[in-house]
């Protein structure tokens, strides 16, 4: 998407309602798992690296343990004995790009993406749960700029899909221009009764290309239908044919 108020507005809304779910003081809003038992499915969690130089969870506030997390948030999807399956949850990064749908939330930005499994407790990864997806959504539909997200996101994605719109009728016009000029360049051939011949695109943002092949260049293509013509084996009418289409094609 071209960078817009609208998106700058939305993408700092969902990234500010995204923090303020999560409490700013140690401990509340956040528990280490130590135990598969403790986890549900839909509860939300972060996973942090452990080890000497890793901070333990228990000092961290739920919000800057999402903000070490990233992209390592997840959403539980069932549990076992000694291990939890989950779930990448698309997380907000303050950019339109790195702005998921609030209303979605919980879910990953790729609607399909594989589950991992964990092992609990593991040696280098310390898990935290940050919630239930039920008491989050609570949370997040009573958050007091709530209505003011949902507007500007509805705003920004409207814009998105009126430029979307507009590129896919310049594409359509590309691609019609592409297959109008293959079209001219088999008619030629077929004229000629030989593949003489064929377009190459450029792969430009205009649809333009050229004639290849041996005879594309230098005129050897008019010399070679004339000659044709001279020796009878193509008509007036398929000649004179040939050269609009040849003229079409070096526009």
């Amino acid at each position: 998407m071209i960078h817009s108020k609208a998106s700058d507005t939305a993408a700092a809304l969902t990234h500010q309602v995204w923090l303020d779910l999560w409490p700013t003081a140690p401990s509340p809003g956040l528990s280490r798992v130590t135990s598969a038992q403790q986890l549900q499915d839909d509860d939300l969690i972060v996973t942090l690296g452990a080890g000497p130089d890793a901070a333990p969870l228990t000092d961290l506030s739920a919000r800057v343990a999402v903000r070490e997390a990233g992209t390592r948030v997840w959403r539980v999807v069932s549990t076992g004995a000694k291990t939890v399956r989950v779930r990448p949850v698309a997380v907000p990064d303050g950019t339109w790009n790195g702005t998921p749908d609030l209303a979605r939330l919980g879910e990953p930005w790729v609607r399909d993406a594989p589950s991992r499994q964990f092992y609990v407790p593991a040696a280098k990864r310390q898990i935290g749960r940050l919630g239930s997806m039920d008491a989050l959504r609570k949370q997040l539909t009573g958050h007091p700029l709530f209505g003011e997200w949902e507007r500007a996101y509805e705003a920004a994605e409207a814009e998105e899909n009126e430029e979307r719109a507009a590129a896919k009728v310049i594409w359509d016009g590309i691609v019609a221009r592409r297959e109008a000029r293959r079209a001219l360049v088999e008619r030629l051939n077929e004229i000629a009764g030989d593949q003489l011949v064929y377009w190459a695109d450029f792969g430009g943002s205009d649809g333009s290309g050229s004639l290849s092949g041996w005879l594309a260049s230098k005129g050897r293509l008019r010399t070679y239908l004339l000659g044709l013509h001279a020796a009878n084996m193509i008509t007036s009418e398929q000649y004179e044919e040939a050269e609009r289409y040849m003229a079409l094609l070096e526009q």
